[in-house]
């Protein structure tokens, strides 16, 4: 296998931007005392990882196009060459899933009078009318992935040109949108406003996934084993297969 490894790469269709300037504006101005943004991200990508997807994880400077689905968690801090480049990748047929806390304020942390999400109103296809930071309770939360709950953030979506994936099932936005899609272009924008239970986001990351087209790295795969699938310089495919147990 060893020679097999040399130079190269993970099959991976799935890239999710880790930055530390987002998690600076997180952890300077709180919202929620709740709110962590990199618990925020291993739950993601744990949702990817229980689903065995492989992905990649790097900063947004990295190019977009070669893959299927980009994850941009909580991603506040935005510019007008970054609010491009997002538009560009999925107007081309990217898919990409933006959250709760992105686009709402400028570089230099100051907030956008857009209105909410801001920078992303319009690939995503929708405005945030009102939001809740949840404290104590737990709010019912029912899609097409299935059921969960939310219990540190939720914002009140009023679709434009989206479509609602999932809803409230509790509280006064009982009925209101908190999970939608958007087409834009040839591809597609997902907004995730709430934050969601364990088992919930496997649910939502193994149907956002499907939706985008990318392929587990082997089916059928025991609990606590991982398989990673990786390419040669040639072209040929091989996996490792790790056994936790």
């Amino acid at each position: 296998v060893s020679k097999y490894n040399i130079n190269s790469k993970v099959a991976a269709d799935i890239f999710m931007i880790r930055d530390f300037e987002q998690q600076w504006s997180h952890e300077f101005q709180k919202h929620s005392w709740e709110f962590n943004y990199r618990n925020y991200l291993k739950g993601l990508y744990a949702g990817l990882y229980k689903n065995n997807y492989n992905l990649d994880v790097s900063s947004v400077e990295t190019d977009f196009s070669k893959y299927k689905l980009v994850l941009a968690p909580a991603f506040n801090l935005m510019s007008d060459e970054l609010k491009k480049k997002f538009e560009e990748y999925v107007r081309n047929g990217g898919n990409l899933v933006v959250t709760f806390r992105s686009g709402t304020r400028h570089m230099d942390n100051r907030m956008t009078e857009e209105t909410l999400p801001g920078y992303f109103r319009e690939l995503a296809g929708i405005e945030v009318e009102e939001y809740d930071s949840i404290c104590n309770f737990k709010v019912k939360v029912s899609g097409q992935f299935g059921n969960g709950e939310a219990s540190i953030w939720a914002d009140i979506i009023n679709p434009v040109t989206a479509k609602p994936l999932a809803v409230y099932d509790s509280e006064y936005y009982k009925g209101k949108a908190a999970i939608t899609v958007n087409s834009y272009g040839k591809g597609k924008c997902y907004y995730i406003g709430c934050d969601l239970d364990a088992d919930a986001t496997y649910a939502l990351m193994d149907y956002i996934a499907k939706e985008a087209g990318v392929e587990k790295a082997l089916d059928n795969v025991p609990e606590n084993v991982e398989v990673v699938k990786k390419y040669t310089e040639d072209g040929k495919e091989f996996y490792f297969i790790m056994n936790f147990i």
